[in-house]
C-alpha cells in the first residue's frame, strides 16, 4: 500500500468510475438494476412482460455472466437471443433513467459535493469519468448527485464511446480516457502520473499493468491485493487529499459549495 499524500503529489490525471465509486450503490439499487435489465431483454425480444418465469430466467443468466466476466450483455448476443450490444445497452440504461433509479439513494451527499468543489479549485490535477454506463445514465447520475458542474461534458466517457469493452480485460478504455483528456487540455498525460479510482477490484488489474496508480473505494472493507495501491472508504477522501496537496484550503461545507452542487 502506498501513502496517499505521496500518491497525490505525483498525479496530474484521475480517471473516475461512476456507479459504486462516486456514490455508494446499495443493494436496493442493484435489485432495481437487475429488474430493469431483464425488462429490457423482454422488450427487445418481444416476450410477454407477464411471463415471470422467463423474467427470472433472464435475471439468472445475466447475474451469472456478471460474476464470470463483468458483462451482463454477453449471453444475450448469441443464440437464442441474438441481440445487438448497442440495443441492450441503450434500452437498459433508458429503463433505469425512466425508473428514476437514483431516488433510492436519498438526497445527494454534501460532503462529496464539497470535496469535488475543493478539488476543482486547483489546476494541477484533472478529472475524467470513465463509466460502463450509457451517456444518458451518466448525465442523470452526475446531475442527481450534484457533480455534473465539475466535469466537462466531453470528459464524461460512456461505455458506447469506447466500444463496450469491459474494463476488466481491455486497455482501450483507459487509453482512450487519457488520450481524450490530453486532447481536451492540450497536455500529454502520462500513465505513470494517472490514477484510476474504482469500487471494483477486478477493474483495477488492467490499469495497474499499465503502470497507473490504482485506488480502491472500499466503503470500510479494504482489500489488500498486489494490484491495489491504496484503499479508501470513499472517493471524497482522495479528492480532499488532492485539494490539500495542491494548496487549496479545505473547509467545512459552505453555502457556496452546496450551491455549486445543486
Amino acid at each position: 500500500m502506498q501513502n496517499l499524500r505521496e500518491i497525490c503529489q505525483k498525479l496530474d490525471l484521475v480517471i473516475l468510475d461512476l456507479d459504486g465509486t462516486l456514490y455508494e450503490y446499495p443493494k436496493s439499487c442493484s435489485q432495481s438494476g437487475d429488474d430493469a435489465f431483464a425488462r429490457s431483454i423482454m422488450m427487445l425480444k418481444g416476450y410477454d412482460p407477464a411471463d415471470k418465469d422467463l423474467f427470472n430466467q433472464i435475471k439468472t443468466v445475466a447475474a451469472r455472466a456478471y460474476q464470470e466476466g463483468g458483462d451482463l450483455k454477453k449471453p444475450f448476443l448469441k443464440e437464442p437471443y441474438n441481440l445487438a450490444a448497442k440495443d441492450i445497452h441503450d434500452c437498459y440504461h433508458r429503463e433505469l433513467v425512466q425508473d428514476n433509479a437514483m431516488r433510492q439513494l436519498g438526497p445527494p451527499c454534501p460532503k462529496m459535493c464539497h470535496a469535488f468543489f475543493s478539488a476543482s479549485q486547483q489546476d494541477s490535477v484533472k478529472f475524467v469519468v470513465l463509466t460502463q454506463g450509457a451517456k444518458e445514465w451518466a448525465d442523470y447520475c452526475l446531475g442527481y448527485i450534484g457533480l455534473k458542474p465539475f466535469i466537462p461534458d466531453e470528459l464524461i466517457i460512456p461505455y458506447e464511446e469506447y466500444g463496450y469493452l469491459s474494463k476488466r480485460c481491455a486497455t482501450f478504455g483507459f487509453k482512450y480516457a487519457v488520450a481524450k483528456a490530453s486532447a481536451y487540455y492540450g497536455k500529454n498525460f502520462d500513465y505513470r502520473t494517472t490514477a484510476v479510482v474504482e469500487d471494483s477490484v477486478a477493474n483495477l488489474i488492467v490499469p495497474k499493468r499499465m503502470q497507473m496508480t490504482t485506488v480502491h473505494i472500499d466503503y470500510g472493507a479494504p482489500r489488500y491485493e498486489r494490484h491495489i495501491d491504496v484503499n479508501l472508504p470513499e472517493a471524497r477522501h482522495l479528492l480532499t487529499a488532492i485539494a490539500k496537496t495542491c494548496g487549496v484550503a479545505v473547509v467545512p461545507d459552505t453555502d457556496a459549495a452546496q450551491l455549486a452542487c445543486r
